[in-house]
């Protein structure tokens, strides 16, 4: 007597097999999104922490053609999600004029993709200055008037998001110079 010992696959159990194998994938593709999008917003808060912090660094060394020293800008525009970096003058007094000329751009950075800037304390442009004689950091709005604040807040999110994990808040401290993301 002959046994018949198929070991083939029916159509059902393959569409079967295929259905479970796509719910499988469609349920991982979620949580790396998301986890994606945790390390574009960590990513954004190192670059603006890295732009202070090279900012500083050449307003103390930095010396333009005419061996002068030049005091560095970093201006932050909540509505374009860019990072400039400015030179001026060390004597030059910082004018409204000057924050909106290119003239004086020494490097732009763009945050990655569906991040964005929400705003710097409390504001939507600002302009952090490092003088290169003082070293002291001070802060000016889009119109060139002086901000006391002794912590400065840069709120960072992903498109809008009120999740807390797609939130971060890098701080700077003035009197020490230190960022804390």
């Amino acid at each position: 007597m002959k046994l018949n010992n198929n070991w083939w696959f029916t159509l059902i159990e393959l569409l079967i097999a295929i259905t479970i194998f796509m719910i499988l994938v469609v349920m991982s593709f979620v949580p790396y999104q998301y986890y994606s999008n945790i390390a574009k917003v960590k990513l954004a808060s190192k670059e603006i922490s890295q732009s202070i912090s090279e900012a500083r660094n050449t307003a103390i060394n930095w010396y333009d053609d005419s061996w002068t020293n030049q005091s560095i800008g970093i201006y932050f525009d909540a509505s374009n999600n860019k990072v400039k970096l400015f030179s001026f003058n060390y004597s030059s007094w910082i004018t409204a004029n000057m924050i909106n000329n290119n003239d004086y751009l020494l490097k732009q950075r763009e945050l990655p993709e569906w991040v964005q800037i929400d705003n710097v304390s409390w504001n939507d442009k600002v302009l952090l200055y490092f003088s290169s004689i003082y070293w002291v950091p001070k802060l000016y709005d889009e119109n060139a008037n002086l901000i006391n604040l002794d912590e400065v807040d840069f709120n960072i999110s992903f498109k809008w998001s009120t999740n807390p994990a797609l939130n971060k808040t890098v701080k700077f401290y003035k009197k020490t110079n230190l960022t804390d993301y």
